[in-house]
């Protein structure tokens, strides 16, 4: 495995600050990144191939035009106070017959037919709107966050002015938003993408590392001083082997002290039983998202759900996909 974590050539000057930085930065990582990344080459071994027939891009272009795009949200939370702080949109298509299709059956056919950015600007006008309304309703949430790729930054070059634009239409601020990276692909230092991001970020929108710990990527993105990351957010596939696996217990803290240094926030992804959310609890972690709190949801059940747990009814009725976990979380709003 090669030890270059850097998604773009190292600087030639090895005398600058910035080369040192990158230099230290990518030598007290690398050890790190050999366990999470054998945790995702073993889930995607695990991963079924989908059963359903292939989607056509025609299939997802009929979908957008029809205003077939369904998003639904999954809460994120403070696991010390167990308030509801933000919730993950989460795209779904809409097919003729009505039933929901998932984005592993069209997220990657839109970024192969360039599909992506209309999806995407499709998203960020319903999560706009949601958010309008869940605001108006007297909501609790302090921000929404949409997913971005390194390929739909790179294709939709005016996505920032959009954003400016819906945020207005909606009587929304930036800081309503949060867009979260993900890592399909890598997002170069010099490409037209990192400049639409940087941009939000400039203008007060939060920036978070999605996936975080299981690619190179990721940790090179710290690395860019003029991209101002909020947040990371710790795989799902790393989350799962807590509290047993001793090796990922020491990846995490590490992980959790090398944003601490940074000044960045941590969120756990895919905490599923009490047993995970008491040992991030334990570690300092202090976000977390996942089934054991509770599963994405459309924007009436998302509405319902925070009132019941106003009320004191803690059990979630809401689910698109049977799941068994150990136990529920406790969970206000």
């Amino acid at each position: 495995m090669t030890n270059n974590i850097l998604p773009f050539a190292a600087p030639t000057a090895v005398g600058t600050p910035e080369c040192r930085e990158a230099a230290d930065m990518q030598a007290s990582v690398i050890d790190l990144f050999q366990v999470p990344c054998q945790a995702r080459k073993e889930a995607a071994a695990n991963r079924k191939a989908p059963s359903e027939t292939a989607l056509t891009p025609a299939d997802v272009w009929s979908a957008i035009c029809d205003e077939r795009v369904c998003v639904h949200y999954q809460p994120q939370y403070n696991i010390r106070s167990g308030e509801m702080v933000a919730a993950e949109a989460l795209v779904r298509l809409v097919d003729t017959a009505g039933q929901l299709v998932y984005p592993d059956r069209f997220i990657e056919l839109t970024e192969q037919s360039d599909l992506i950015a209309l999806l995407g600007r499709a998203v960020i006008q319903q999560v706009c709107a949601d958010m309008a309304s869940h605001r108006k309703e007297g909501g609790v949430l302090e921000r929404m966050a949409i997913n971005l790729s390194a390929h739909q930054l790179n294709v939709d070059t005016q996505l920032s002015d959009f954003v400016d634009e819906t945020l207005v239409a909606h009587d929304l601020q930036h800081s309503d938003l949060e867009f979260e990276l993900t890592e399909r692909q890598e997002l170069k230092p010099d490409a037209d993408g990192m400049a639409v991001l940087r941009t939000l970020a400039t203008r007060g929108t939060r920036i978070v590392i999605d996936d975080f710990g299981m690619g190179y990527s990721s940790v090179a993105y710290l690395t860019l001083s003029d991209l101002p990351i909020s947040a990371i957010k710790l795989d799902r596939a790393m989350v799962a082997r807590l509290p047993a696996d001793q090796r990922m217990r020491s990846v995490v803290n590490s992980l959790l002290a090398l944003a601490a240094e940074l000044g960045l926030e941590v969120m756990a992804e895919g905490v599923e039983t009490t047993a995970q959310n008491e040992y991030l609890a334990g570690i300092g972690c202090p976000l977390a998202q996942g089934f054991g709190y509770a599963r994405p949801m459309g924007i009436r059940e998302l509405r319902d759900f925070i009132a019941d747990n106003k009320s004191g009814n803690n059990g979630s009725i809401y689910s698109e996909r049977s799941l068994n976990t150990e136990s529920a979380l406790t969970i206000r709003v």
